[in-house]
């Protein structure tokens, strides 16, 4: 699992002040004053993702993909620290944003669960999708 925590909505006004990433079990807590800065805490967090292995691990969130990394990626940009190989871990991790099979629409989990269940179809993300499932 992942997700940060902002100061606002625009990158160029707000900063990231957590970054919280759940990988075997155990969580890690990023937070922006235990470290020199907050660029340090966000390459921090990308070297965390880099070391999901690319087919077994999936990555959960909500919004991810259209906020959390865009964000964290830009602040860092605009800190001076961004590099163009960072974009690789949207694109080579696999990651289930459930706002994208959720949006706006909040129903009953059970009717989430018909939407979700093709997903259990694919092995690599059953145990993901069960564990999240139970901590809802």
């Amino acid at each position: 699992m992942f997700d940060i925590e902002t100061t606002g909505l625009n990158p160029y006004d707000h900063q990231v002040t957590l970054i919280g990433i759940k990988k075997e079990g155990k969580i890690k807590q990023l937070k922006v004053w235990e470290f020199n800065s907050e660029a340090e805490m966000i390459l921090e967090a990308i070297e965390e993702l880099k070391k999901l292995k690319t087919f077994e691990d999936s990555i959960i969130g909500y919004n991810n993909l259209k906020f959390d990394v865009p964000f964290m990626l830009k602040r860092l940009d605009i800190l001076g620290g961004m590099k163009p190989e960072f974009w690789e871990i949207i694109q080579y991790k696999k990651w289930l944003d459930l706002y994208q099979l959720m949006r706006d629409n909040f129903r009953k989990l059970d009717e989430w669960l018909i939407v979700i269940k093709p997903l259990f179809q694919f092995s690599f993300m059953r145990l993901s999708l069960c564990y999240f499932i139970y901590l809802l």
